[in-house]
């Protein structure tokens, strides 16, 4: 893999490309998947405009450089929605390693603080449960219960990359009840107990 070659995610599921340049057109590579044309709009990239593209299309975010150490939140933001988008199983993250390892792409092996916060709020008839952070996306669950779930796996496939020393999380929440934020504790502790990189301290906030 040349050097110096762009890498981007896509805004939904996370897969990382390598894009470049051929000839008058943008290729977006990728190991084990088929070459894709580049549609280079500004809709396409994620950007404080807030436009979104036409629907069928993919937005990218910029991840980094081939031949690059990217910073551990960067890593860490990615893998969030690569791993909580359902495509890897317990044992697909090694596949993204060595995409990365092809790419001489790395993040530096240090411990990682990262906040993650947990709200909800009422949307017509419906009660949405959401969690986000610095960098990560606003991912929304039909309950509580699923929420946990989603969260504890996808921190478990991060920490199974062995990518970080330890990833201490800050976790708060402004909106739920304190049964909520008590089960959540609870069950996202449980979940990750056997996961010796990642500790977790919960703080209760107020709602701003």
């Amino acid at each position: 893999m040349e050097k110096n070659l762009i890498v981007v995610y896509e805004s939904e599921v996370g897969t990382p490309f390598v894009v470049k340049p051929v000839g008058n057109q943008v290729l977006l590579l990728s190991p084990d998947m088929e070459l894709t044309r580049l549609d280079v709009r500004e809709q396409n990239w994620n950007n404080p405009i807030g436009m979104r593209p036409p629907e069928g299309e993919s937005r990218f975010c910029y991840f980094g450089m081939t031949g690059e150490e990217v910073s551990g939140e960067t890593m860490f933001a990615l893998l969030i929605k690569l791993f909580d988008a359902d495509c890897y199983d317990k044992s697909n993250y090694k596949r993204l390693l060595d995409t990365f390892s092809r790419w001489g792409i790395s993040c530096p092996y240090e411990p990682l603080n990262v906040k993650i916060h947990l709200y909800k709020r009422e949307s017509g008839s419906l009660t949405e449960y959401h969690f986000a952070g610095h960098n990560i996306n606003d991912y929304m669950c039909g309950n509580c219960a699923n929420m946990i779930i989603l969260l504890g796996e996808t921190l478990q496939l991060i920490a199974m990359t062995g990518l970080f020393p330890e990833i201490n999380i800050e976790v708060s929440q402004g909106s739920f009840t304190v049964d909520e934020f008590i089960a959540t504790k609870i069950e996202l502790s449980n979940m990750l107990r056997d996961y010796n990189s990642i500790s977790l301290n919960f703080v209760k906030k107020e709602v701003e």
